[in-house]
């Protein structure tokens, strides 16, 4: 024997769902944070997804996705003149003057059209 259910029933338990107010669960957001990283390299621009980050008191660490050209850009020993950490479109830090003696970079995935690269800035 199939239970089946009325076209009320239905109507009754979507005004419930409709109804509960689930920010206090989860909050009065409707979209998920991003962060991106901004890295330029003299005069060029170019934009990377942070996957993680770390920070400790000795050292900050930033996992990026991006484009193998910005894995050209450091193995080529291009200057990296600026990089800035974003929260949706907002600048939540900034770190400028880097050189080989204050980061560290090991890159991943580089035959993938969208390479890992970990930045650990001292």
């Amino acid at each position: 024997m199939k239970l089946q259910m009325s076209d009320a029933s239905t109507m009754i338990s979507e005004s419930i769902i409709e109804s509960v107010d689930m920010s206090q669960f989860y909050g009065t957001t409707s979209h998920s944070t991003e962060f991106v990283c901004s890295l330029i390299f003299n005069d060029k621009h170019y934009q990377g997804k942070i996957l993680g980050y770390k920070q400790t008191h000795a050292y900050r660490q930033i996992i990026l996705s991006c484009s193998q050209f910005i894995a050209a850009e450091f193995m080529g020993n291009n200057t990296l003149t600026e990089l800035t950490i974003l929260k949706d479109d907002n600048t939540i830090y900034t770190a400028t003057q880097l050189s080989a003696a204050t980061i560290d970079i090991d890159i991943t995935h580089l035959q993938n059209l969208n390479c890992n690269i970990k930045l650990t800035i001292h």
